[in-house]
């Protein structure tokens, strides 16, 4: 792998990348999905021990689905605005409350994509020293739809008395008169804290925003030609658009960003090499299925030498003890003799 390129734009590629297209074949045949790789890491401390936060690698992934949710829009019968959802009273399991919400809004087709982050509401926590969860949400919703609807279907999952705060259009307020800087603003205000830690999950997204995975460039002249596209959009050469690190060197995407991904994405998976070095999900699923098949034959097999030296153990107890059986018969036994007491 000579680089990768992430959904927000961010290509990171070696610096030494133009000398040649180089693999270590002993590092893939050792580190390749085909290999039975390690065991899980299983947690020391016990179940429901985890603390989860908003760390770095979470705002990333939140950053991400919003380009991606603005990507996925179809911007004529949907748009995106703000929702946010609080609860009358504590609830036990929030999180799963706020699942089945969502699943009824995209099962009824309102929504066709959301994320959700959750925090403390600080105002209640000031006056009553109550934690209790409220959730940011930024969903692609159905053109017209009332604020009444979702707040019925809401009331159905978190109780009557609750009422929703916030049901609102995004407006552009910035700079750059950019519709996704104003949604990385909203994103920055309600994600960047950190401070609030949770025994579950602090933010979730639909499943067509999760598939975000970076993608591996294996070649050389797909970074030259996504360098020169990136220098030809900023008007300026390829230097002043790389970020110099010390072992890997850094570059972003600012024009078509999640276009430039998808059609890189398709690039790399129809290269026979890289189907090789990095199979898809159901050459996974055959792979694995396949190395515990041949699991189960190694240990059907060492059953079957088992049981078959157990066989010729019985067979030869057997023997034995038919022949102490037939030794034993060879002496005299007087029962069978007319014999008259002396």
């Amino acid at each position: 792998m000579l680089g990768y390129l992430s959904v927000n734009g961010s290509l990171i590629f070696k610096k030494s990348y133009t000398d040649s297209d180089y693999y270590d074949y002993n590092y893939f045949l050792n580190k390749h999905p085909k290999i039975k790789g390690y065991n899980k890491l299983k947690c020391k401390k016990g179940k429901g021990s985890r603390l989860y936060t908003m760390n770095k690698r979470a705002r990333k992934k939140i950053e991400n689905a919003t380009l991606l949710l603005r990507h996925y829009q179809n911007r004529k019968t949907h748009s995106i605005k703000f929702l946010t959802l609080t609860f009358a009273q504590k609830h036990k399991k929030p999180n799963q409350a706020v699942s089945r919400f969502f699943n009824r809004l995209m099962k009824e087709q309102i929504i066709t994509n959301y994320w959700w982050v959750k925090e403390y509401h600080a105002k209640l926590y000031e006056q009553y020293k109550e934690l209790r969860e409220h959730y940011h949400c930024l969903v692609c919703v159905k053109r017209y739809t009332k604020k009444i609807q979702i707040l019925e279907l809401w009331q159905l999952q978190a109780g009557i008395n609750t009422i929703i705060i916030e049901f609102a259009n995004i407006y552009i307020r910035n700079k750059y008169n950019s519709f996704l800087y104003q949604i990385v603003c909203y994103v920055a205000k309600y994600s960047s804290k950190g401070i609030d830690k949770f025994n579950d999950r602090v933010y979730s997204m639909s499943e067509q925003l999760s598939k975000q995975a970076n993608i591996p460039i294996i070649y050389a002249k797909t970074i030259k030609n996504l360098l020169q596209s990136i220098s030809k959009n900023a008007n300026n050469t390829e230097d002043k658009n790389i970020y110099y690190r010390t072992y890997w060197n850094q570059a972003f995407v600012k024009k078509d960003i999640v276009k430039t991904y998808f059609k890189i994405k398709k690039e790399m998976e129809s290269d026979k090499f890289y189907q090789f070095l990095y199979p898809n999900d159901f050459e996974k699923c055959i792979i694995r299925l396949r190395s515990k098949i041949l699991d189960d034959y190694k240990v059907f097999k060492t059953l079957c030498i088992i049981y078959y030296i157990s066989l010729n153990a019985k067979s030869v107890i057997c023997k034995n003890t038919q022949e102490e059986k037939n030794a034993l018969g060879l002496e005299i036994d007087f029962k069978n003799f007319n014999l008259k007491p002396v």
